[in-house]
């Protein structure tokens, strides 16, 4: 019901639907026999026009349909949030059972404002096993492109010709009649066994071990892991160049002993990483440091991997909240990663992990990169491979691309502000290591009960050298800015985050004004 649907195009959405709903059987009473519908209208915004419990009879359900009337609208056609809201709302409100499928038929004049969205939708449809069937009105390249991203071709996009009724018989029969064990020859484009995934990518495993993930949940993580590996092809030949996926698992615990499980190169087939993933490993146990293993994960396992696959993703597993000291090598170490081309997908389960942390680890968009459920079984493991194995395959098709347009203003700043720095100095002591540890001094200006923020510039501050001596102090408060201080046992500046409310005066804004007053 957007601005472009004429009312010669409503009518022809009127009949299309009036004919699928002819020859398909209607539940009538509560036995699990027939089907139930309703109808959304959308544009912009989605509303029900007919919910489930509007009719008695399938005569009511007709007669509902063709008493519909066009509302029209100056917005524009949103296919892919209507989508999501079926598959959010409306099918939350049907019966339950082995045997029931759920099938969204949806009407579009043509293309849709926003196909990031019906990525989305797709992902989430494949997680709920949901049967997504797009009838459009004239062609739409781009919605055919987004729904391409489900390689199990469980989908339909049919535009309608004059002769509408060869296009609604494939609908009808591959979506809406849909028999698995008696599938139409018409039907053919359907992979109902599911071959193993291929895809291009060196893919690692992070698991949270620390102690505050449950027993049940870590054991839940465990077999969705194994499961994410089962439906891969993966390489034969790991240690030499090729285009099959590589498995690497890293478990989150103890800050003192990071673990990598296993490596790339480790294995070559699926059963090797299974039989490690949920007979060998063990529950590390310790405190969760998110942003540390995040660190360790790029330098020690993905980004100087020989032999590199064109795309790299690192699969996480959080239960928890991050330690205070880590959220801020979280906060950069997520960003680099992004800007560093690595896809971050985040499973958090159960209710004590942080939004706020996810969210900055999670990549972008973050409904793509970021899935909750409330505990791991078998149910919501389902959920989470089937979105995954969209997402792995959106990525590999380019839909998905690294780094994400919205950070490129803040890959730029990173790049230019850390141009000319070892890499040592993002992964080592002298960047992040410590964020409230090693404190020489802090300085706060309290007034009336306020706390104010130290504020140095180089008109304020010192001249004398000796705080070039001083340790790197990230501040007592929270609201992080990139910020550069000289290490004096490398004779070098790096950079760190500052908190602000205090730290002390070996504090720059820029490399060159810290190198330019402590090495001269």
């Amino acid at each position: 019901m957007s601005e472009d649907v004429t009312p010669a195009a409503f009518e022809r959405q009127r009949s299309a639907l009036l004919s699928l709903l002819k020859d398909v059987s209607i539940a009538e009473s509560n036995c699990p026999t027939g089907a139930h519908v309703a109808v959304v209208g959308y544009s912009s915004h989605t509303k029900y026009l007919i919910r489930f419990q509007d009719y008695r009879r399938k005569a009511q359900l007709i007669e509902s349909v063709r008493n519909i009337a066009l509302e029209k609208s100056s917005n524009h056609s949103q296919l892919g949030a209507a989508m999501r809201f079926v598959g959010q709302h409306v099918f939350k409100r049907i019966r339950a059972g082995v045997m029931t499928k759920r099938v969204a038929v949806f009407f579009s004049n043509g293309q849709s404002q926003n196909v990031t969205e019906i990525v989305t939708a797709i992902m989430e449809y494949r997680g709920m096993d949901i049967f997504p069937a797009v009838i459009a009105l004239k062609n739409a390249p781009t919605v055919a492109q987004a729904m391409e991203v489900d390689d199990t071709r469980k989908v339909i996009l049919s535009v309608l010709r004059r002769d509408m009724t060869t296009d609604l018989r494939t609908v009808k029969n591959c979506a809406i009649c849909y028999d698995p064990c008696r599938p139409s020859a018409q039907c053919s484009f359907i992979q109902e066994q599911v071959q193993p995934q291929q895809a291009d990518v060196d893919l690692v495993l992070v698991l949270d071990g620390s102690r505050e993930v449950r027993a049940d949940e870590y054991a839940g993580a465990q077999q969705l892991l194994g499961s994410v590996v089962e439906q891969l092809a993966v390489s034969p030949e790991p240690s030499r160049a090729g285009n099959q996926a590589r498995v690497a698992l890293v478990q989150m615990g103890s800050t003192q002993v990071l673990k990598k499980e296993f490596g790339l190169q480790s294995y070559q087939n699926q059963d090797q990483m299974k039989r490690h993933l949920i007979q060998n490993m063990r529950q590390q146990g310790g405190s969760a440091s998110i942003g540390l293993t995040l660190e360790f994960t790029l330098k020690k396992v993905l980004l100087n991997a020989k032999q590199a696959r064109k795309r790299r993703v690192l699969l996480t597993v959080v239960g928890t909240q991050t330690a205070y000291e880590d959220q801020a090598k979280l906060r950069y170490i997520s960003q680099k990663a992004k800007c560093e081309g690595v896809a971050l997908f985040v499973v958090t389960v159960g209710e004590r992990y942080s939004r706020t942390q996810v969210e900055e680890l999670a990549g972008l968009p973050t409904n793509q990169h970021l899935v909750h459920v409330s505990r791991l079984d078998a149910e919501e493991q389902g959920y989470c491979r089937h979105f995954f194995r969209v997402f792995l395959s959106a990525l590999n098709k380019g839909v998905i691309t690294y780094p994400p347009p919205s950070l490129t203003q803040t890959c730029e700043q990173l790049e230019e502000n850390f141009s000319g720095a070892h890499e040592d100095q993002f992964f080592e002591g002298g960047f992040l290591a410590q964020v409230r540890g090693e404190t020489e001094t802090r300085h706060m200006n309290i007034s009336d009960g306020q706390i104010q923020q130290d504020s140095l510039s180089s008109d304020s501050r010192s001249e004398d050298k000796d705080i070039c001596l001083l340790s790197m102090d990230s501040g007592d408060c929270r609201n992080y800015t990139l910020k550069w201080y000289f290490v004096s046992k490398r004779g070098q500046c790096a950079p760190f985050w500052y908190g602000g409310c205090g730290g002390n005066e070996n504090r720059f804004d820029r490399q060159e004004e810290c190198e330019s007053f402590c090495k001269t």
